[in-house]
């Protein structure tokens, strides 16, 4: 601490009125205790008011009285005293201002530093949000493309396997209606050749240029119409043995096909498809919902 504020601590202890009182008290040659006993006052209410203790001696107007009687006694100039009462209670009150000043300074910082911290945990946490959605997204999607993997193999190996199935039969019928043919030929050629054995060859030769080739028989094609209310994997092949639809259908969608019945179908979440064969709706209430299902349209097949 330097001299300087040595001089003014020593300066506002001299103008404060409780050196003031003191000064004069001891001045006049007055103990405390007699002093008190003058002024009514107990010696701490007394020492209190040398202090510039004010708050434990009541209201103002009482510390007021109390001056003006200290100076009555002591002979001091109570204009000059006042002054000095009424800038300690001045600068008391200053002092109060800038506290509450201080205080507001300090709680609007402590308000903006909490807000900010607001601030920085919502972002933490929207981002923490954000990224638990995005990983049970790309979960959610995985588990859809692995069933439809599943879904896709499944139906691949029912189609091969109905594929293998026609193109068996196919062979068996054509030999089949190829030995008819030619048994029938045969027969023909024998009943000739009983009735006129001189002419076997001309008439077989005959015959045989004259029999008119069977006509062809028109196809008719059946269509199915399904609505799909959900996304729904979807595989169907017509009696040819050609495959007339295939692939995941998404929701809203309507599909057209045509084709020779009966027709193999393989279908995923039946219960989110509604299907029509030549215009009348197909019951599926039968068929498992827990797994694809495997059926002929029409059903009655």
């Amino acid at each position: 601490m330097t001299d300087k504020t040595l001089e003014q601590d020593q300066e506002q202890a001299k103008a404060s009125l409780g050196y003031i009182l003191i000064k004069g008290r001891e001045e006049a040659n007055i103990s405390v205790e007699s002093l008190a006993s003058q002024l009514n006052l107990d010696v701490s209410q007394l020492i209190n008011l040398e202090n510039n203790q004010y708050k434990n001696l009541g209201p103002e107007i009482f510390v007021k009285g109390y001056i003006k009687s200290y100076c009555k006694i002591l002979n001091l100039n109570e204009c000059e005293v006042m002054q000095s009462y009424q800038s300690v209670e001045r600068n008391s009150k200053e002092n109060q201002m800038q506290s509450f000043s201080n205080r507001f300074e300090k709680e609007t910082h402590d308000s903006r530093l909490m807000l900010v911290s607001y601030i920085v945990l919502s972002i933490v946490l929207g981002s923490s949000g954000i990224l638990w959605w995005q990983n049970q997204v790309s979960k959610e999607d995985v588990a859809i493309n692995a069933s439809e993997v599943d879904m896709t193999l499944n139906a691949q190996t029912e189609s091969s396997d109905s594929a293998d199935t026609t193109f068996v039969t196919e062979p068996k019928i054509s030999s089949s209606i190829n030995q008819a043919q030619s048994m029938s030929s045969k027969e023909e050629i024998t009943a000739i050749n009983v009735q006129n054995p001189t002419s076997d060859l001309k008439i077989a030769k005959v015959n045989t240029d004259t029999v008119a080739p069977e006509p062809l028989k028109k196809v008719i094609l059946n269509k199915i119409i399904m609505h799909f209310s959900g996304d729904s994997w979807v595989e169907i092949f017509d009696a040819t043995g050609e495959r007339v639809a295939f692939g995941v259908k998404k929701s809203g969608y309507v599909m057209t096909v045509n084709g020779v019945a009966p027709f193999a179908v393989v279908l995923g979440k039946q219960q989110l498809v509604e299907i029509e064969l030549d215009g009348e709706k197909v019951d599926t209430s039968s068929l498992p919902t827990n797994r694809l299902a495997k059926f002929q349209l029409p059903l009655s097949l």
